[in-house]
């Protein structure tokens, strides 16, 4: 989730393919050192028998693009490094 005030200094660039969207988001987010949290989704459409529109071969290069730029731009910053935390749910604990 995330306001709507920071998301044109994220510069969006993904295409429509799976979650790529919130892919870049995220990345881009973390990046800026912004704070990240998390609200858990349900797709109602799978929900009631929809059916998958998974892609291997588009998916895999959308999050390996967004997935090599996190890396890229990491590695070049390296003098200000970024922290992330993560929180698991106590449910998973």
């Amino acid at each position: 989730m995330f306001r709507k005030e920071i998301l044109p200094s994220l510069n969006l660039e993904s295409r429509p393919v799976g979650w790529t969207v919130a892919f870049e988001m995220a990345i881009k987010a973390q990046h800026a050192g912004l704070k990240l949290g998390e609200v858990p989704i349900v797709s109602i459409d799978r929900l009631y028998g929809g059916e998958s529109t998974f892609r291997l071969g588009s998916w895999i290069m959308e999050y390996s693009r967004w997935f090599f730029w996190g890396l890229r731009v990491h590695f070049r910053n390296r003098s200000s490094p970024a922290k992330a935390t993560v929180r698991i749910p106590k449910f998973y604990r």
